[in-house]
């Protein structure tokens, strides 16, 4: 952490989240990359992703996240490159699973989330004002690793 810097400022340098609407709400693709971490040690990931019901209105959906390596692209961007792990979750709606993948010995990670199918909250509740193309909440979570078991 740089003199005079603080520790939320410090946290926020180290990831990045993207497609993610202030309020949550990511359409049918967002990520997170992980560039740094305290000490350069290895954690874990966990990503939350929660299909809500919007008046009754039943919307099943299917999310896939997947964790690995970051890679730069043709774009000179970072994306996800080979995934080392890749959940799939049957999402009814209401329900909250969160797809915890551990992220296997590596300082920088990528993840990917995403949900089909989406649907626009308006179109469901004609008095919603919300004309976005919504998938699903999500939260990308970076944990220290876990603490061995004491024998």
């Amino acid at each position: 952490m740089a003199p005079g810097q603080d520790r939320s400022a410090a946290q926020a340098a180290r990831g990045a989240v993207t497609d993610v609407y202030a309020d949550g709400w990511m359409g049918c693709v967002s990520s997170y990359t992980r560039y740094a971490t305290e000490n350069n040690r290895a954690g874990r990931m966990r990503i939350v992703v929660v299909r809500a019901t919007l008046r009754g209105a039943e919307m099943t959906g299917h999310a896939t996240v997947a964790i690995g390596p970051i890679v730069i692209g043709d774009d000179k961007q970072p994306h996800l490159g080979k995934p080392t792990e890749v959940k799939r979750v049957r999402h009814p709606a209401a329900r909250q699973n969160g797809a915890r993948p551990a992220v296997r010995p590596v300082r920088a990670s990528a993840s990917r989330s995403t949900i089909t199918p989406t649907f626009v909250p308006k179109e469901l509740a004609p008095d919603a004002s919300d004309n976005r193309e919504l998938g699903a909440k999500v939260r990308y979570v970076f944990l220290p690793p876990r603490k061995a078991a004491h024998k």
